[in-house]
């Protein structure tokens, strides 16, 4: 598997398995990972497991879609503030447009280590992430 491809892979798995146990809770988002990483090669599995327990999966942070009722102004300083590339306004503005009208997911550039904070600033902004 291609390194950009299998890192998507550790990164979707470990926001999927987020949001599973943030929506059902923790006994059946274990479930989940149970059924899901059985379909995993073992490699894969011990990878996912490993940045799991560390914390550490990603520097990048995926937006999939946006609260009805946010504040633009909020959503796009948000995406500004998070972002590591140091977007402009434009840039910034592009992002929550394609995101409010076409439905077009983005990756943010954040650090990993500020990965708790970041998300959180974005959902309080009215994100999803």
């Amino acid at each position: 598997m291609v390194d950009e491809s299998r890192n998507q892979l550790i990164h979707d798995s470990i926001s999927f398995m987020t949001s599973l146990v943030h929506h059902y809770g923790q006994e059946k988002g274990m479930a989940a990972w149970e059924k899901m990483a059985d379909f995993c090669d073992p490699n894969l599995k011990g990878e996912i497991f490993m940045v799991m327990l560390t914390g550490d999966f990603s520097n990048r942070v995926t937006v999939t879609g946006v609260q009805d009722g946010a504040n633009a102004v909020a959503c796009i300083k948000a995406i500004r503030s998070a972002d590591n590339r140091r977007l402009g306004l434009k840039e910034a503005k592009d992002l929550y447009d394609g995101l409010r009208f076409n439905y077009k997911k983005f990756n943010l550039e954040i650090d990993n280590k500020a990965r708790g904070r970041v998300v959180k600033e974005l959902r309080d902004a009215g994100f999803v992430i």
